[in-house]
């Protein structure tokens, strides 16, 4: 048995293809056009419109759309989630393919906008990143630092309400690096946040909204730029991301 779940975010909507398998729920992220015909049930759906989908969302993950056109002029505050490509099988059900189309290391490290422009060209010579990375990416995260032009300075721990997966530790946490270029000072000690960010767990890749206000408070006034962003925070912020 499977059906169509219509997930909707600011004014868009999401579709997902859940399925139960063995008890279990498996959900395939399937874009933001309805995937059906007009009119069509979107429960108990008939195994060939099943499979249909299925492959429609392969060809989705193995070409995903062109990357977006980034903002013009540079900034000096960068907040970045990178889409992560892990080792999981094409069928496991965990696999982050199912919910958003993910970039390996190397297009990480010299990602381009659709125009052709690196994204090294949007940082100011003096600016501050903030990178994302779970427990299995350090050593990524820290080779996309250093091939943006950035240099490890520490980090945030976000600590979750509740756990997600992991092969080893089931993860509870997400790392937060801060990184710097050129000479952008660090922020003055009565702005100066902790290092551990409590915040719930909500939906998939979602980063806690309280982030962003940690980060202004720590450099006001700047420019800011979010990379592989799902949502706009607030018009601060310029974001770039396909679900933009």
């Amino acid at each position: 048995m499977a059906h169509i779940k219509e997930e909707k975010r600011n004014g868009h909507s999401y579709y997902r293809l859940v399925e139960w398998v063995n008890g279990k729920p498996q959900t395939i992220y399937l874009g933001t056009k309805n995937p059906l015909p007009k009119g069509m049930p979107r429960t108990n759906l008939p195994d060939n419109w099943i499979e249909r989908l299925k492959r429609k969302a392969k060809q989705r993950a193995t070409k995903p759309p062109p990357n977006p056109t980034l903002p013009d002029g540079k900034f000096s505050v960068i907040l970045a989630d990178p889409p992560w490509r892990y080792d999981f099988s094409e069928t496991e059900p965990r696999s982050i393919e199912a919910h958003y189309a993910t970039l390996s290391l190397e297009e990480i490290c010299k990602y381009k906008d659709s125009n052709g422009t690196p994204i090294q060209e949007k940082f100011a010579d003096d600016a501050v990143l903030f990178l994302w990375a779970t427990q299995p990416k350090i050593r990524e995260a820290l080779q996309v630092i250093e091939a943006w032009g950035f240099e490890y300075r520490t980090g945030a721990i976000w600590v979750k309400d509740k756990f997600g997966m992991g092969y080893y530790f089931r993860e509870q946490h997400e790392l937060l690096f801060i990184a710097k270029k050129g000479d952008i000072t660090a922020p003055s000690p009565k702005v100066r946040p902790s290092s551990i960010i409590k915040a719930p767990r909500t939906n998939h890749s979602q980063k806690p909204r309280k982030v962003y206000k940690i980060i202004q408070k720590m450099y006001p006034r700047d420019r800011y730029l979010e990379i592989f962003g799902r949502e706009k925070y607030s018009s601060s912020w310029e974001v770039v991301g396909l679900e933009i």
